[in-house]
């Protein structure tokens, strides 16, 4: 049975036909693929398109060739998977950082964290990280140090804010850092000399005091509230 690629739905749909290469890794601003995600799937023909019919190989289908049944069965997918790629792409990561967060801080705001309290900053466990993502006021003020890979940190965001999915330690791919933040450095406007090195796919650890969450609207009309963090000291990580 012939097997065909079948990319994650936040990424660019490749040409028809098209399989990776020895060696080919996906661009990072792609985002992750979801958990699970099936890479190759068996590309199948139903007998008069009712799906109850026995499914039928494509190279072993009677009639046209299999090259144009593939074309004339997979324009519909493909449309479909381009339109929700461009509206994902267009509307999530452009989003719109000029709200403030839900009863809580607009800015950084406050005193910068003495030296000692940021070098005596620990990890999260597992546990501590998902109890912070559930109730992100419950860990407000305290100095903690988190993993992530930076997901937006454009000119959206604007050069002292990024976006970012977190982790409680480094993890093997970037796609298994998984809860959705937001962090703010420096004055969290202008004034951020540590983040000036930093992009969008970088994975890094950081030392952040917990501000609570804060809400944005994007594009696409939704509004999310996630954790927010000011970053005490950030680091590339290998």
């Amino acid at each position: 049975m012939t097997k065909r690629f079948n990319p994650p739905p936040n990424w660019p749909v490749p040409p028809l036909g098209w399989t990776p290469p020895a060696g080919w890794q996906p661009d990072p601003s792609w985002g992750p693929a979801p958990k699970g995600w099936q890479f190759w799937i068996e590309e199948t023909r139903y007998e008069n398109n009712n799906p109850g019919h026995r499914p039928i190989p494509v190279t072993q289908f009677a009639g046209a060739p299999p090259a144009a049944l593939r074309r004339r069965r997979m324009r519909p997918v493909w449309l479909v998977l381009l339109v929700f790629v461009i509206v994902f792409f267009v509307g999530c990561t452009a989003l719109v950082f000029n709200s403030t967060s839900s009863s809580g801080p607009s800015s950084a705001g406050g005193s910068p964290a003495s030296k000692e309290k940021v070098e005596a900053a620990k990890e999260m466990t597992q546990r501590e990280l998902a109890l912070l993502v559930k109730n992100p006021y419950s860990y407000k003020g305290k100095i903690i140090v988190l993993y992530a890979t930076i997901t937006q940190f454009d000119s959206a965001t604007g050069p002292c804010t990024f976006r970012a999915d977190i982790a409680h330690a480094k993890q093997k791919e970037r796609w298994d850092y998984d809860d959705n933040s937001v962090f703010t450095g420096g004055d969290g406007v202008s004034d951020c000399p540590d983040l000036g090195g930093f992009v969008d796919g970088d994975v890094v650890q950081i030392t952040a005091t917990s501000l609570g969450s804060i809400s944005y609207d994007t594009q696409i009309g939704g509004r999310t509230t996630v954790p927010s963090f000011h970053v005490e000291k950030i680091a590339a990580v290998k």
